[in-house]
């Protein structure tokens, strides 16, 4: 008898998850189109956030509010980045 793979269960009424991967890949892709000129990486999280956000739940973007997850997430991206500056 083949096996079937496992059943990942959602709740109807929670939104789809989204990853810091999904998140980090798109603030990636904003930061080169920039041309890798200096910015704000935690300005180009959120951004990244909210577009990801808008396109996964299809909501609109909301400007600059990104989740104290995100905050969270955007200011270990930074301190990494200026780590491996050093």
């Amino acid at each position: 008898m083949a096996r079937r793979p496992p059943q990942i269960s959602q709740n109807r009424n929670s939104p789809p998850s989204i990853s810091r991967d999904e998140i980090a890949r798109e603030a990636f892709r904003i930061f080169q189109s920039r041309n890798g000129a200096p910015g704000d990486p935690i300005a180009d999280w959120f951004q990244a956030e909210q577009t990801v956000k808008s396109r996964t739940l299809g909501t609109p973007a909301r400007g600059n509010q990104p989740s104290a997850a995100g905050r969270n997430a955007a200011r270990n991206v930074a301190r990494n980045r200026n780590r491996r500056r050093k």
